[in-house]
């Protein structure tokens, strides 16, 4: 692929970022191709060297904060008519609950899946907690009943404090995981901003 190819492509991709983002990375990413070029590599071999263009977009969307994608988008080119006026302050009661309800959703959602990491983090500590509050009290049952009991205490309580390593590892890479689908949805949602708009 030729550089002004790749510009242009990289171009048509970043449609709907700010334009002063878009800007700066075609200045970017033109001068790192120059500056290949310069250095005696062929066009093609210096365009490819820097990347594709889905994984400079992916990467410029992951850097680009969402309220800049949300002012691009909400910023208009043109003056309101008073009809328009009129039908944006009609339509308020409608299009503010809206916003209002898709603003929980999103929240609803983000907590949702802190909740589900601090739950998965609780699993393990009940069982650490559990195993040494009972080897604490199949003391008082060895003691105060028959020893059997509270050796059958105490073997139940070793037992939940050698589970809560492992389960402490599982909910990890559990939690990690839901960690990373949050950040894939919340690229997807930046994606469909920077693209299609509000």
């Amino acid at each position: 692929m030729k550089k002004t190819d790749f510009l242009v492509a990289l171009t048509v991709k970043l449609k709907g970022f700010p334009e002063e983002d878009v800007k700066k990375s075609l200045e970017f990413y033109g001068e790192m191709i120059d500056e290949r070029i310069e250095d005696g590599m062929p066009e093609e071999e210096a365009v490819a060297a820097v990347g594709s263009v889905d994984e400079i977009v992916s990467q410029i969307t992951a850097n680009t904060p969402m309220v800049q994608l949300l002012k691009q988008k909400l910023t208009l080119n043109r003056k309101l008519t008073a009809g328009e006026k009129a039908l944006l302050i009609c339509g308020s009661p409608l299009w503010l609950v809206l916003i209002i309800a898709a603003l929980a959703c999103v929240f609803a959602l983000y907590v949702s899946l802190w909740a589900g990491v601090v739950v998965l983090y609780a699993i393990p500590v009940c069982f650490g907690v559990g195993g040494v509050g009972g080897l604490i009290y199949s003391v008082f049952v060895g003691i105060g009943s028959t020893w059997g009991s509270g050796l059958a205490f105490a073997g139940a309580s070793l037992i939940l404090i050698g589970l809560a390593l492992p389960a402490y590892y599982v909910c990890k890479f559990t939690a990690k995981a839901l960690i990373k689908l949050g950040v894939f949805f919340w690229q997807c949602i930046k994606k469909a901003f920077a693209k299609k708009g509000v």
